[in-house]
């Protein structure tokens, strides 16, 4: 899993672009070339355990062009679901930021709303753990990539489907 953080929680918007781009510079300092945004790459071990694989400085430039993560056909194959989370996920009061990804990627099926119905199941088990809960509002969208043998084996039909294979949770849960 990937976590970028930009410094003073001072995070780039795109409506900047134009009429607030030099205010936002200014903010960071107004050096393009200073880091202003991390990204920490965590893996997690067979035994629940996470470690820090690497920690990127990118430079305020960098930040505002953005950040692209390459994943190769092989690693592809090797994922289930890909998920992006607002930094709500790191300000549930009580609990690490990567215990809570991994919980609301826990999915038993990927059926109907299961994004949500996840999220939703986790938190109400945070909270009966002792966590107060989201402190800032918290979102996250979820792609379900489907093996190729799967894709394959269907007959790529294109009449809507019962079950979507994407799912979000936009809703401000608190």
């Amino acid at each position: 899993m990937r976590r970028y953080e930009w410094a003073d929680n001072a995070p780039f918007y795109p409506s900047y672009e134009g009429v607030d781009l030099d205010a936002f510079a200014n903010h960071h300092g107004g050096n393009t070339e200073a880091v202003r945004f991390t990204e920490e790459i965590v893996l997690r071990q067979t035994d629940g355990n996470f470690v820090v694989k690497d920690r990127i400085g990118h430079t305020l430039r960098e930040g505002i062009a953005g950040i692209s993560i390459t994943i190769s056909r092989s690693d592809l194959g090797r994922v289930e679901f890909l998920g992006v989370f607002t930094d709500g996920v790191t300000q549930i009061d009580g609990v690490d930021w990567r215990d809570a990804v991994t919980e609301f990627l826990a999915f038993k099926n990927s059926v109907g709303e299961f994004a949500k119905r996840r999220m939703i199941r986790g938190i109400k088990d945070m909270e009966r753990r002792g966590a107060k809960g989201p402190i800032d509002d918290i979102s996250y969208a979820v792609i379900h990539i489907q093996p190729e043998t799967e894709m394959e084996e269907s007959s790529w039909d294109l009449q809507p489907q019962e079950e979507p294979f994407v799912s979000s949770s936009t809703d401000a849960v608190r």
